[in-house]
């Protein structure tokens, strides 16, 4: 079946991937590549989670979304693919890519922000309020909402302005602002930095409940400015219930008789405690109820498949120089760790 506008024929969309063209565009489209929509926020509309919308260059704003939990990937063109007054009310799983991006609100809760290669524009923010919908049936301590950021830019006199429970992660982002970045207002909130230089404080924290976490970062100043946050150097050593594993950069592990290499990882049956695989030699890592530290070597993506039947405490520290994928998720911090809690995998 097809579409018609101006008596030519237009394909449906029937593949869940959308092209918005802000010069060329029409809403009337179905968003195909040969026959792009104009507005980001048309596209929105009409796609369904797990979707992708791919933006051409062009300023798109405002966009508003409200929904009860949606998915989806927002893929722009670089720094001439510009979004801004974006607005978010709900629960969301959602990719930013390769835009630049004005003011942002996130009213949300138990929500996954990601940022690839993204720009932030200078003398805008992003703003992190309660959900309060939420608030009255959830504990408001629990750490509720991630926000992602790899290989972006954080422009002069931007901020994040903070009042819900929320963990941001900066994997190899860059910091031009005098300002601390993020500005926490009595909340509870977890900072990971990894790879990053930074000359300036990352946040000010007005009565919050505030942990950062650092890892083969410059740190040029003080972390952090107004009420005291605990600051914790991941370089130094890494610590299971029974051992301690130091780590150099995470690149050399030494003093543990426990780490392994397998040359068959998916199919060996009595993997030791500890393993070290090489993401460049292999994909996926299927963990035994005995694994209990994972070094990833290497560039390229690797997938770990945790065990289903792993009883309750179970813990799994991950120390990794790549993208992982775990639970269809992916994660860029080089430390993660992982326990089991009820039947289910917590990561903190």
């Amino acid at each position: 079946m097809s579409l018609s506008l101006n008596h030519i024929d237009i394909p449906k969309n029937q593949n869940g991937i959308f092209y918005i063209n802000s010069i060329v565009g029409n809403d009337q489209n179905s968003g195909i590549e040969s026959f792009p929509l104009r507005n980001l926020s048309k596209g929105i509309e009409l796609s369904t989670n797990g979707d992708t919308i791919y933006i051409y260059p062009g300023t798109y704003k405002p966009i508003h979304i409200n929904s009860a939990f949606f998915e989806i990937s927002i893929k722009g063109s670089g720094l001439n693919t510009i979004c801004e007054k974006l607005s978010f009310c709900g629960s969301f799983d959602i990719l930013f890519e390769k835009i630049k991006l004005g003011n942002m609100i996130f009213t949300v809760s138990n929500s996954f922000f990601r940022f690839y290669k993204t720009s932030h524009r200078g003398y805008n923010n992003i703003t992190i309020n309660k959900n309060f919908e939420k608030n009255e049936i959830e504990d408001e301590n629990k750490e509720e909402n991630k926000f992602y950021f790899t290989n972006s830019t954080f422009n002069q006199s931007f901020q994040i302005n903070v009042n819900q429970s929320s963990t941001f992660i900066f994997n190899q982002c860059i910091f031009k602002g005098n300002l601390p970045l993020i500005q926490v207002n009595k909340c509870p909130v977890i900072i990971k930095i990894i790879n990053c230089s930074l000359d300036n404080s990352i946040c000010y924290n007005h009565k919050g409940d505030v942990t950062i976490f650092h890892l083969n970062s410059i740190i040029s100043n003080e972390l952090s400015s107004g009420d005291l946050c605990k600051i914790i150097n991941k370089n130094e050593i890494v610590k299971n219930d029974n051992k301690e594993i130091k780590v150099d950069n995470t690149d050399n592990i030494v003093n543990t008789d426990n780490i392994v290499n397998t040359d068959n990882i998916d199919n060996i049956d009595n993997i030791d405690k500890a393993i070290v695989v090489d993401s460049n030699i292999y994909s996926v890592l299927t963990c035994k109820l005995n694994t209990e530290f994972i070094k990833v070597e290497g560039n390229s993506p690797f997938k770990i498949i945790l065990p289903n039947n792993a009883p309750n405490g179970h813990y799994i520290e991950i120390v990794s120089s790549t993208t992982l994928l775990i639970l269809d998720s992916e994660y860029y911090n080089n430390l993660i760790r992982i326990r089991r809690v009820i039947d289910k995998w917590y990561f903190y």
